[in-house]
């Protein structure tokens, strides 16, 4: 049973001086980071050779050429993050300048690293981004103990972009607030305005300019707090903003509390889908506009009858009037595209039949939906007692992976066929389908090809008798 910390320390306090000698000799030779964290320790009162010991870890891992699979992506990430909290802990507080410097040479590895890795999970460039947001740690702390001329940082910054082609400099921008100053981001907006402004449109040389530049200028707007100059980014970019993008200028609006702001952007999109109508929910209820926060989630559970919509609804809602919502809701339910949805909330409304009848009058449509909603309205048509609405979700999922001979499925799907024979058992009333023992007839006719599926099933009890 290892030894927890307190006990450790008070252990190790009793050792005299030459024990603990042959203890850190031991420990040293075992492992690389042992090794690297000892050295380093023993250097905390010489901090520029500190600084030199982690330079040369950091310019080992950019030598080299070994390639980084996906798998090992992630125990590669944690040594970089490992060298990352070593500067954190070692130089920064004490020695924010050289911290800084020495967070830079590790910034400066990451295109080398980046294209010899298989970093489709972003473990490592998330080690990238929080190694930006250090670096803007070491400027705050610099800036309480040393005075700079007015343009210091953002020279430096120029020089740190011309070595990032992924961008990670640039990215930084919206949380360096604190670490450039206001003159510094106002240098800094103006550059990339006069930029978007001038910068002709048609050249495609010109073209990652103008995109640096409208990243830039909107991650200085952030850092400014200023939406109308993060609005105005895209405005001198395109003359004709795609729908995402407007929607990310409302999103920004609401993130300063500018809901008029936003709602002017929003209420000019269409068609309004889900995430407009959910943003312009909030804008709203940030006007305490209890009229209009009604009518916007009357929009929303009219797109998606689904039980939270509606329970917002009811909410929002009089008690006087929740008959008559509860009746507009059963009857929206009933008529819904969305079969899923509608039938879970008709479930919640104690209204069995009519979600029963709904998913009869889906069909072969019910195979559409996602599965784990399937599964989950197969459970809720269980715990109401109707085992019909269960059986059609479970034959929708049978169907749908034998339609498409998906074999690696072919396990779930006998899964589905001892859930059907158990709710056979229960089941009462087939309406006009047929029963358990006919459907699986039916489907041997059309799917007696599947092997794969038929060997899971053939001989068991699941076909006895047929």
């Amino acid at each position: 049973m290892a030894t927890d910390s307190k006990d450790l320390a008070s252990r190790l306090a009793k050792l005299n001086k030459a024990d603990m000698v042959d203890l850190l000799l031991e420990l040293h030779g075992r492992h690389p980071d042992i090794d690297n964290y000892i050295d380093r320790y023993l250097l905390k009162n010489a901090p520029q050779e500190l600084a030199e010991s982690l330079r040369q870890s950091i310019a080992r891992h950019g030598r080299s050429r070994r390639f980084i699979e996906y798998s090992a992506s992630f125990s590669y990430a944690s040594q970089l993050q490992q060298l990352l909290s070593d500067i954190q802990s070692s130089l920064l507080p004490d020695h924010p300048m050289l911290a800084c410097d020495v967070i830079v040479d590790f910034i400066d590895t990451h295109e080398k690293i980046l294209l010899r890795s298989d970093d489709s999970a972003g473990v490592v460039a998330d080690v990238y981004r929080e190694a930006t947001l250090l670096l803007i740690t070491s400027i705050k702390t610099a800036r309480k103990t040393h005075d700079f001329e007015e343009g210091y940082w953002l020279g430096r910054f120029d020089i740190w972009r011309k070595r990032d082609p992924y961008h990670f400099y640039l990215d930084m921008l919206k949380d360096i607030a604190g670490a450039l100053s206001q003159e510094e981001l106002g240098r800094l907006a103006w550059r990339y305005r006069q930029h978007l402004k001038t910068a002709p449109t048609d050249c495609y040389a010109e073209d990652q300019k103008r995109l640096e530049a409208l990243v830039g200028l909107r991650a200085v707007a952030k850092a400014l707090k200023n939406p109308m100059l993060y609005a105005e980014a895209l405005t001198l970019y395109s003359s004709e903003p795609s729908q995402p993008d407007l929607i990310d200028v409302a999103r920004n609006y609401l993130d300063f509390l500018q809901a008029d702001e936003a709602i002017g952007v929003l209420e000019k999109l269409h068609p309004a889908t889900k995430e407009i109508l959910e943003l312009l929910l909030s804008a709203y209820r940030l006007k305490d506009d209890e009229l209009a926060e009604r009518n916007l989630l009357n929009r929303l559970f009219a797109l998606e009858p689904s039980t939270e919509n509606f329970q917002a609804l009811l909410a929002s809602t009089p008690k006087s009037e929740h008959q008559q919502v509860l009746n507009t809701a059963i009857a929206k339910a009933e008529q819904a595209d969305n079969g899923t949805l509608a039938a879970n909330l008709l479930l919640e409304l104690n209204q069995s039949s009519k979600a029963l009848n709904l998913l009869l009058r889906q069909g072969d449509q019910l195979q559409q939906y996602y599965y784990g909603d399937l599964l989950a309205l197969a459970e809720s048509f269980k715990e109401s007692k109707v085992p019909l609405g269960a059986i059609l979700c479970y034959r929708a999922l049978l169907e749908d992976i034998l339609n498409r001979a998906y074999s690696k499925a072919y396990l779930y799907a006998a899964d589905y066929v001892q859930s059907l024979l158990e709710l056979d058992r229960i089941c009462q009333d087939y309406a006009h389908l047929p029963n358990h023992s006919e459907y699986l007839r039916e489907l041997r006719l059309k799917h007696g090809t599947k092997k794969g599926f038929w060997t899971r099933v053939d001989g068991s009890v699941l076909l006895k008798g047929l």
